[in-house]
């Protein structure tokens, strides 16, 4: 299914909280591979390895510029992509 909705720039921040909670030194960080919108009002962002539950559905660990609010945060079964969903993109 196609989702048809104007594409605007944004900025998706990972908090430095985030970052603390998986690894003692940067090279062990899991990496940000895709940001993907799936509506205009949710993207899934997919890292290169599995994350942890408790950090990745902190809804503290992310932000969206310019003025999006994340509403809800969720961890796909799958382990390495998160759902943000949000105020319309």
């Amino acid at each position: 299914m196609k989702t048809n909705f104007k594409a605007h720039r944004f900025l998706i921040t990972l908090s430095l909280l985030f970052t603390h909670i998986f690894a003692a030194n940067s090279s062990d960080l899991p990496k940000l591979l895709k940001a993907s919108p799936l509506s205009q009002t949710a993207i899934q962002l997919q890292f290169d390895r599995e994350l942890e539950a408790e950090a990745a559905e902190n809804i503290e660990n992310y932000s969206i510029t310019p003025n999006i609010t994340i509403e809800f945060v969720f961890l796909d079964k799958r382990m390495n992509r998160v759902v943000l969903l949000t105020s319309p993109l």
